[in-house]
């Protein structure tokens, strides 16, 4: 079978009839599979790779097991709630503030971003222009000139590491959903 989140309470029970049961990794079943993702496909995958001498098998999971991994799911679920009130809390102040409001009117630019850029950048006019913006975030290429030729290589990443990341994150949200209008 593959491994998945109810796979081991299933191995279990089958089992329990007398079946010998092996779980796969899925990332390892994905090789096989030769078309689209639907069940069938799976199947076939799962008989292909089974077959395979190097393929590598999971042991099944006692529910004692299981069991001593519900802290961990619950701490989980705590740490997910605590994002969640850190994201309301963002929102709010992102709300408040004029910048981050304006900031915020840009496609790509969510309330995370908006207030890393306000907070970041208090007076915008300190730029003498776009360039210098970029140069600010780790934006320009890097320079190897010498001799009065000038050699320009890869993206310096010099400047801001934190809002040059969210601004790729914003820029690459905005570009799948542009391709996902387009396939419409």
């Amino acid at each position: 079978m593959e491994a998945c989140g109810s796979a081991h309470h299933w191995a279990r029970e089958l089992a329990s009839f007398g079946h010998h049961v092996r779980l796969m990794p899925p990332a390892y079943v994905k090789a096989y599979v030769r078309r689209q993702k639907n069940d069938a496909a799976d199947a076939a995958a799962i008989c292909e790779a089974v077959t395979r001498p190097s393929m590598r098998f999971i042991s099944v999971r006692s529910v004692e097991n299981q069991a001593a991994l519900l802290p961990v799911v619950r701490r989980l679920k705590e740490l997910d709630h605590e994002i969640g009130q850190s994201d309301q809390a963002i929102l709010a102040l992102a709300r408040a503030d004029e910048t981050a409001r304006r900031l915020m009117s840009v496609p790509g630019l969510g309330p995370v971003t908006a207030s890393a850029l306000a907070a970041s950048i208090q007076d915008i006019s300190t730029f003498s222009g776009p360039r210098e913006f970029a140069a600010f975030l780790g934006l320009t290429p890097r320079q190897s000139s010498s001799g009065g030729k000038e050699r320009l290589g890869r993206v310096s990443k010099m400047g801001n590491r934190y809002l040059r990341k969210l601004l790729v994150v914003g820029a690459h949200a905005v570009l799948f959903h542009a391709n996902v209008a387009a396939m419409r």
